[in-house]
Order: C-alpha cells, then structure tokens, then sequence
C-alpha cells in the first residue's frame, strides 16, 4: 500500500509498499490516488446513472453516464470531480468525449433534422460542407466556389467571406446523453454555411469573386423572391 506522506506546492511525496519515497505531481490524480484511495484503483459512484471505474492502467477510467459507456483518459478533470462530489463536471467531460466520438453522426443528424438544410446542405467524409453542389465549407470554416460545372473533376476557388457578429451557442439532442454542446469549430461552419445560402445576405465583396455563371442563377433567384414578395403585397391589398 502506497501513502501521501508530504504534500508541496507543485509536488506530493509518496511513500511505497517497498518503503521507497517517491516524487508526484501534486495533481487531482495523485491526491486521490495515493490520499483517499492508498494507491488503489479509483471506482466512485454520484448516482445510478454516473460512475467510473479506473482500469487496471494508471489514469485510465470506464465512465459510465446514462447506459453509455467511455474510456477516458482525462484522468485530472474525472479526479477533481470525484474530489469535489461534482456530477455536472463529469457529466461535461463525458459528454464532450462523446461528442468527439459521435460527431460525424451528430452534425449528419442535425444537417437532416433541418427542413432548410436537408436538401441544400451535405457533409463530406474529409468534414466539408456542400452548399447547393457550388460552394464549399471546410473543416476550418475557410470558403470556396465551383469554378466551373463543366470539368468532370470539381475545381475550387477560394471564396472570401467575413461573418460578422459572434455564434450562439447551439445543442443536439440526443436520446443516448441529453443535450451536447457544438464544438465552436462546428459553428463556424454552419454560419458560414447559412451565409451562402442566403443570396441576398452577401456583400459585394462575396458578388465579385463568383464566377459569371454562377452570379446569373443567384441574381435570377433574388429577382424571382422579390417579385413574389411585391406580388404577395399587392394581392393582400
């Protein structure tokens, strides 16, 4: 059985089962390791749907939340839970894990679920959205335009496009965990994909850089919405 024997500010001391001392960082690990659990592995319960089990590897954790399970390598923020009886931190670290894991079928989801989305907008297997098969959004949220609908092989164009103001934060529902946060990344993307579906949002700088071809279709396109819209107006009248 191994003890905490001294505690220093960045550093603990421990004394080992072969009476040797040993130097740790004085981290949330370490001081529930070898303070409440005398070197053991690490199991605790919050409730019964939240638990975790360390494994037979050091900071290694079977998390279980909602008949989910996870193996975690988040040794210090599981710890730090534990430590402070914290179920919503755990439940914070599980599901943002699970999010990582599960993305790809989240925004999938979420892109389906959308009536505005479902038909205009796909997700490639490199983490690309396509905006009505002429604009691309990339995984960094940086935008391009089809060149050309002639060549066999897309060719891209780099496309400029500044969304101003800030993202508000946006959750999925899930049946498995309850509602997960989007990953920021995620939301840079959908702005910017919402931006290039809506036409008559653009600026002219966006107008300058698409290809004549494609300025035709949209032009003929916000043309048509506002006609209808004129026409909509008088017919009430």
């Amino acid at each position: 059985m191994s003890m905490i024997i001294s505690e220093r500010d960045n550093h603990i001391i421990i004394l080992t089962k072969d009476n040797k001392y040993e130097h740790r960082p004085s981290d949330s690990y370490n001081k529930l390791k070898y303070g409440t659990y005398n070197s053991n592995r690490i199991f605790f319960t919050w409730d019964n749907e939240a638990r975790v089990e360390e494994t037979y590897d050091d900071r290694i954790f079977n998390c279980y939340y909602k008949d989910q399970l996870l193996q975690l390598r988040k040794s210090n923020d599981i710890c730090t839970a534990i430590l402070d009886n914290d179920k919503d931190l755990f439940v914070e670290v599980f599901k943002k894990d699970y999010y990582n894991l599960h993305k790809a079928h989240l925004i999938e989801g979420m892109i389906n679920n959308n009536p505005d989305f479902k038909d205009r907008v796909k997700r490639t297997k490199d983490d690309c959205f396509i905006v009505d098969d002429v604009f691309k959004v990339d995984g960094h949220a940086n935008t391009s335009v089809l060149e050309s609908v002639r060549s066999k092989k897309p060719r891209w164009k780099s496309l400029c496009t500044v969304i101003k103001g800030t993202n508000k934060k946006r959750t999925i529902k899930t049946k498995e965990v309850g509602d997960i946060e989007v990953d920021q990344a995620t939301l840079n993307c959908m702005s910017k994909v919402l931006y290039l579906m809506q036409p008559m949002l653009w600026d002219t700088v966006v107008w300058n850089q698409i290809p004549t071809w494609l300025k035709k279709i949209y032009k003929a396109e916000i043309d048509c919405a506002y006609l209808n819209k004129y026409l909509g107006t008088i017919d009430e009248e």
